[in-house]
Order: C-alpha cells, then structure tokens, then sequence
C-alpha cells in the first residue's frame, strides 16, 4: 500500500507542477486567434511593446488545461517576451513590461532587479509590487511577498486587480491557509469569470487541500461552461463525485475527458478514476482492464482485482460474502490513497 500511495503522489506532484497555479489573470475576454510578430508593428517600440504586453496577457487565460494546445500557447509567450526584451536592449522604455518578460521567462533574478528600478520611478506602480510578491513567495519569503501585495493593493487599477487577488493566492497557499486560497481565488473569479487559472486553483484546493468534494464539483462545473475540453477539469469532477459515493456520474466525467488530448500523467491518473467507480458498481471485469492500463501503479491491487473478475465471469453474485468482502477490501484502500496525496501546490 506504501509503494501505492507513493506512486500516486508522484503522478499528482507532476499534474500540480504543471498547473498554473495563481498564473496571470485578465479581465479581457482571451482572443483565439494566435497573432505573428509582424502582426505587431508600430512607428513606436513603446507602442509596440505595449502591445506585445497586452497579448501576453490575454495569451495567459489560455493555458493549464493539460493539452496541446498549451504547449502552443506557451511557446507564443515565450516569443513574444523574446520580442520584448530585444527591444528595450538599447533602450529600456518600460522597466516592469521588461521585467515582466525576464519572469515569463524564468529569469527572476533580472526581473527583480528592474522591478527595484520601476519602483524607483514610480513607487505607486501596483504591477511591480505584485510580480515582486510572486518573486518573494517563490524564494519562500511570505512575509515579505504579503508586504508588496497590500501595497499593490493600495495603489490598485482594475487590470491588475484579478492579478493581485490570485498572488494573494499563491502566499496563502504557502502559508498553508487553504481557506484564504479559496477567499481570494473566488475574489478574481468575481471579476473574470473565464478565469481558466481561477478554476484550476479552486478545484485543486477544495479536493486536495480542504478536500470538500461537493464545492470541488460546483466549481468544475462552472468552469467547464466556459472551458468544456479541459480535462483537468473533468478529472477533478469525476474524482470528487468518486468520493461522494456516485459512481455512474464519476464515470459520465472521467469519460468525456478519456476522449480529450491530455498528457500521459494525466491519462494514467485517471485510471485510478474508473477502477474506484467500476468498484463500487460491482462491474469488477471493467475495474480489471482499467487497472491493467497501468500495472505499476495497481501492482498489489491486480491480483484480488483479477480474483473478483474471475468470480464475477464464473457467475458468483454480487453480493456473496466471498465477492463482498474483496471488493470492500479494495475499495477502502483506494479511499485510503485518495485521501492521503498531498499535491505540493
């Protein structure tokens, strides 16, 4: 069971790593379609710059569904950012816009650096304040990051605010306080209501770190009206409806994400869905072959999954002690592992 749980947490610290949580929110409804560079060209660098920062904005509304389209998106980014800092190389005519680039793209150390000089121009600039808040919350300094959050919430416009509410997030998250996660989270979802972030923060919240499975199912549901082919979303749904004991709308979610382009974690995660769910309405041949899909994973489990199939072809009933018992057997140990993952948010 040890070796089970740990298999588990490994594949869900991967899904947590890859889910942007707290990411940049807009208030702007996202535009699908993918612009050129040479889309975006001005008389002005600074106009120009302007621009390719409002796309990188809107473009972050777009990502952590766990599918292709993702990797798409994220590539966009990173060359529009790549655009940005070519050109303030000669001339730096936005410190935060050029800071927020180096962030994009993983250089927090320069990013800091300009945030410190945007700062020293303009000391009420409330993006600054909050991209030096997700700098301090990733070295670990809360405190610190909760400082430039209040004064970023001081000096607040309405585009940045979603942004603020979702750092504020992220500290809380750090801290532990998964009620203050929720509390803000749904502050930024008040003012987008596409929010594709917002959702996956909330979602992953209720059912790992609350572990309120019906509030996990009342905002996947919300989210995917507006994000319908995310699994991720539909993942959550089906796993919080396996711990509220229904398995048939379990099923009905877990299904109609089978049918999606999502990474292989994902897809491996969710077999761990349709053995739970098969479990519970007695159809143990179908809980066989899904565990089957992943051997390693339900290694200790697949020859009592594979003794219940074969009871239940020999025509054994369901409600035979024998079959009972193995199956109750099973089904708390999967309880068991649901419960004790712990994604590293």
């Amino acid at each position: 069971m040890k070796r089970i749980v740990t298999l588990s947490i490994i594949l869900m610290t991967v899904i947590s790593l890859k889910l942007c949580y707290g990411e940049e929110t807009q208030v702007r409804k996202v535009d699908s379609e993918t612009y050129e560079l040479s889309d975006i060209k001005t008389n002005s660098p600074e106009a120009e710059i302007a621009q390719l920062f409002n796309r990188v904005k809107l473009l972050n509304n777009e990502t952590g569904g766990f599918d292709a389209k993702d990797l798409e998106v994220e590539s966009e980014i990173k060359n529009l950012c790549q655009e940005i800092i070519r050109l303030n190389k000669d001339k730096i005519y936005n410190f935060t816009i050029l800071a927020y680039a180096h962030y994009k793209l993983e250089d927090r150390e320069k990013a800091f650096s300009l945030l410190n000089e945007a700062l020293k121009t303009n000391e009420r600039d409330a993006l600054a304040h909050t991209l030096l808040a997700r700098i301090y919350n990733i070295r670990g300094n809360c405190n610190a990051a909760l400082s430039e959050l209040n004064m970023a919430y001081e000096f607040q416009d309405s585009e940045v605010l979603p942004y603020i509410f979702m750092t504020y997030s992220a500290v809380y998250n750090k801290l532990g306080d998964y009620k203050k996660v929720c509390e803000y989270t749904e502050k930024s979802i008040e003012l987008d209501e596409r929010c594709l972030t917002a959702y996956l923060t909330l979602s992953k919240t209720y059912f790992y770190g609350l572990q309120d499975y019906n509030k996990t199912v009342q905002i996947c549901k919300r989210g995917l009206q507006f994000y319908p082919d995310r699994c991720i979303l539909w993942f959550f749904l089906g796993n919080a409806y396996n711990l509220l004991h229904e398995p048939t709308k379990a099923l009905d979610a877990l299904k109609k994400a089978e049918n999606l382009e999502c990474e292989e974690v994902i897809q491996n995660s969710f077999n761990l869905g349709f053995v739970f769910a098969y479990l519970e309405l007695g159809n143990y041949i179908k809980a066989r072959e899904y565990a089957e899909r992943n051997p390693e994973l339900f290694s200790e489990w697949l020859p009592n999954l594979r003794k219940l199939d074969y009871m239940q072809r020999e025509g054994k009933e369901r409600g035979s002690d024998e079959v009972k018992k193995e199956s109750e057997i099973i089904i708390e140990e999967l309880i068991v592992m649901y419960r004790k993952i712990r994604i590293q948010f």
